[in-house]
């Protein structure tokens, strides 16, 4: 990658490929694929695959479906719908139409897909749930038959929207960030120089469909011929047995955030590639996951930029940057005043280059804030437009990019781009709340955890619950905060705007390193005590019980919840314990019900669901039973009469009874090592190279 990396002055230009630049669409590139790897696995999905011909025909059927509805080229179409082989097929239907889609999180509050559905003018949502919205909400029609030919539309033209992506908005609403085809593919082919995913690869998809690096698992894999394994709902959020999942299905690339590589196992020998991005990364994680045969990428882009701009692989003892343009990209770093800084200052890092979007959908003064014609004297960067990132960085004396964080309001948290303006937005609109404001803060162990802070009017002790479920209709998950904090005046600088540097680390936080050192938890008591004292631990300072939900109530999200069960496991004699039991059994006296179950059944029975037997096969296996009790009610029968048969051949032909008795002995004796030789010679040859494992009950 580095090979032609120009670093003139404080522009760092990546390398200059015009190959790769191409008048192509996300449907060309699927459909060369296609043609090129239709008998490879596409996706796996739980115990479902399709074929890259399968692929193409289903979404080939979705594309037809949705152009006869007069729905193709300029238009929009939203998708919220569970993760799965549908979710993808009608995603690539969509893109095949002519329209852009617009991926929306299954676990977003209806409320806010309503307002995306009608800030982007959708032409039509996939959604099996009722939205209040003059949208059509539309089916994924099923895969059509083998015999069934079906032509795609003429599709989408490269400066045509691919994709339509929304993140979180400084002013109380998400903003829409457009991607053309000619960038999304320029992106495909520009990274794929770098990472090089071959046919042979497995890649764990595992990003909701609503993050832009769901982009690098999904299309770069086509482009490439490799199988996705598809992770369900569940799978994506245990993190406690995502290691042993990636084993069992010989996962060979990795996409996913410095966070969850975080407390992941890494003892996945599987894993060829690791690709960390979305948040900042750290030499642990780089210590932690990288290995000899393995590489480690750690890469950054904003959405704004397609997915990503720059990556570097890293060692142990390399220090953390992120690294150098990808092909036909440059960066710089400016001051306020729009003069490019020498090496060694601190700025504003900005982006040029085939990726840059056009704006934001229908927020042009933020458009022609963040996306600025390029200035005559920055010649040497290409490209007619620069998007300014808000984020601050260093160009070192090496050449490399030193990200510095945020200049603005935004945040990253667990990969997900906040704007804390917009969740200040929402609490402003709630009774009794005057002043509001939101930061992260870290607890004693070096977490981040989102808290706000809010003015009450009437100095009442607000329901913080209460408060938090309200917020949890209008916000995604991820975007609640863990904790809220009451004050009585918050701290400002002399602007009058809230300081949110002097913001107070909640006590709460600061209890919970103090807290977890100091308590033991009673081994000998029951269960949901164990359980009870844990959630203390996990959430010290918080009143708890069994009625509450572990999210929605108090505030968790799933490096909380991983923490918990490691604890459970380790403290509260709970080795069974599982993170999707969390996501599952809700609230947590559900939880404890569960738990209370035989520990041995709890343990031993995933992955050994019973399915009810056909009939025909229970039937089946009683006849061959019936005959096989024959042949040895048969063998039975020789070893009872074959003494009485010899004393009397013997006797009569010898006229001797003591020779008959004698006969009957000898033949008595031998009947048993013969029979034993039979039964050998026959378990070798029947089930000699059967392994040891699970057989059916019913079966041969």
């Amino acid at each position: 990658m580095n090979a032609t990396l120009q670093k003139t002055a404080s522009i760092i230009r990546g390398s200059s490929r015009p190959d790769l630049l191409r008048e192509e669409t996300l449907a060309d590139l699927f459909r060369q694929a296609a043609n090129m790897y239709g008998n490879n696995i596409a996706l796996i999905f739980q115990e479902q695959s399709l074929t890259y011909k399968q692929l193409d025909k289903w979404s080939n059927a979705i594309a037809d479906d949705l152009v006869n509805r007069g729905i193709g080229r300029g238009r929009k179409v939203a998708i919220w719908w569970r993760r799965g082989l549908e979710l993808h097929a009608a995603i690539l239907g969509i893109v095949k139409s002519g329209a852009a889609y617009v991926p929306i999180d299954r676990e977003m509050p209806a409320e806010r897909v309503e307002l995306v559905l009608s800030e982007v003018n959708a032409s039509a949502c996939f959604s099996r749930f009722q939205l209040n919205t003059n949208c059509p909400l539309l089916q994924v029609v099923p895969m059509p038959g083998e015999n069934e030919t079906l032509e795609a539309p003429v599709g989408p033209s490269p400066d045509d929207f691919a994709y339509i992506l929304y993140t979180s908005g400084s002013t109380g609403k998400p903003k829409g960030i457009p991607i053309s085809h000619r960038q999304i593919c320029h992106l495909v082919r520009s990274e794929q120089t770098v990472l090089n995913i071959n046919e042979n690869d497995k890649v764990y998809q595992g990003f909701s469909v609503s993050f832009d690096m769901w982009c690098e698992e999904t299309w770069i894999s086509y482009f490439a011929g490799a199988t996705l394994w598809v992770a369900d709902n569940t799978t994506s959020k245990a993190i406690d047995e995502l290691s042993s999942v990636l084993k069992e299905q010989q996962i060979t690339i990795l996409h996913a955030v410095p966070s969850l590589l975080a407390v992941m196992d890494e003892d996945v020998a599987t894993v060829r590639l690791v690709n960390a991005g979305g948040e900042a990364c750290t030499p642990q994680v780089v210590n932690k996951w990288y290995k000899p045969g393995r590489i480690l990428f750690n890469s950054y882009g904003p959405t704004e930029t397609t997915v990503t701009a720059t990556m570097i692989q890293l060692q142990p003892g390399d220090p953390i940057t992120i690294g150098d343009p990808l092909p036909n990209y440059d960066v710089a770093v400016i001051d306020e005043q729009f003069n490019i800084l020498p090496r060694g200052e601190k700025g504003e890092l900005v982006i040029s280059g085939p990726g840059v979007s056009n704006g934001y959908v229908n927020l042009p003064e933020l458009t022609n804030k963040k996306f600025v014609t390029k200035p005559a004297s920055w010649s040497e960067m290409r490209g007619d437009r620069i998007y300014l990132t808000g984020d601050a960085a260093i160009i070192t004396s090496e050449g490399t990019i030193d990200f510095q964080g945020r200049l603005d309001d935004q945040v990253k948290l667990r990969g997900y781009r906040i704007e804390l303006g917009e969740i200040e937005t929402r609490l402003n609109e709630q009774p009794n709340v005057s002043a509001a404001a939101v930061a992260i803060k870290k607890d004693g162990n070096g977490n981040d955890h989102l808290v706000a802070y809010i003015v009450s009017e009437d100095e009442v002790c607000m329901d913080e619950n209460a408060l938090r479920s309200k917020l949890a209709k209008v916000l995604p998950s991820y975007m609640v905060p863990a904790l809220i904090v009451s004050m009585k005046e918050m701290p400002r600088m002399p602007s009058g705007k809230i300081n949110r540097k002097e913001l107070p680390v909640p006590a709460l936080l600061q209890q919970i390193e103090e807290e977890n050192a100091a308590e033991t938890v009673n081994l000998s008591g029951r269960l949901a005590d164990r359980v009870l004292a844990l959630l203390h631990k996990t959430f010290p300072g918080k009143s708890i019980d069994l009625s509450q939900d572990f999210f929605t109530d108090l505030g968790g999200h799933s490096l909380i919840a991983a923490g918990f069960i490691s604890r459970l496991r380790r403290e509260g004699g709970v080795p069974y314990a599982s993170l999707k039991d969390i996501y599952i059994h809700r609230p947590l006296q559900e939880l404890v019900s569960t738990w209370e179950k035989t520990p041995q059944t709890i343990n031993e029975t995933p992955g050994h669901e019973f399915h009810p037997v056909p009939a025909w096969r229970y039937y089946a296996c009683t006849l061959a039973q019936t005959l096989s009790l024959l042949l040895i009610y048969g063998l039975y029968t020789v070893e009872v009469f074959t003494p009485f048969v010899a004393y009397y051949y013997v006797s009569e032909e010898t006229g001797s009874m003591p020779m008959g008795i004698l006969s009957a002995i000898i033949s008595y004796c031998l009947i048993p090592p013969v029979f034993t030789a039979i039964v050998v010679t026959a378990k070798w040859l029947v089930i000699g190279k059967m392994k040891e494992g699970d057989y059916p009950l019913w079966g041969t």
